[in-house]
């Protein structure tokens, strides 16, 4: 049940300060999330697209620790 939370917290950090790169920030991605700061979110395409690909998972944590999905359960 926690992992399921730490996924939501990710979704809703880029959905909310994504243009800022708190997500990148936040699965320690921090290179990706300097270049999304200063590019502003890639002027919002880059934040779009981190959103969706971080809700299906594509992008998880830099150190590969286990999400866990509602579809895997």
């Amino acid at each position: 049940m926690w992992l399921l939370l730490v996924v939501g917290c990710v979704v809703c950090f880029s959905v909310t300060l994504g243009g800022f790169g708190v997500d990148r920030f936040y699965l320690g991605m921090w290179k990706e999330g300097i270049g999304k700061l200063f590019s502003f979110g890639g002027l919002g395409v880059w934040t779009i697209v981190d959103v969706i690909l971080i809700a299906v998972g594509y992008v998880g944590p830099i150190d590969s620790s286990l999400y866990m999905y509602p579809w895997d359960m």
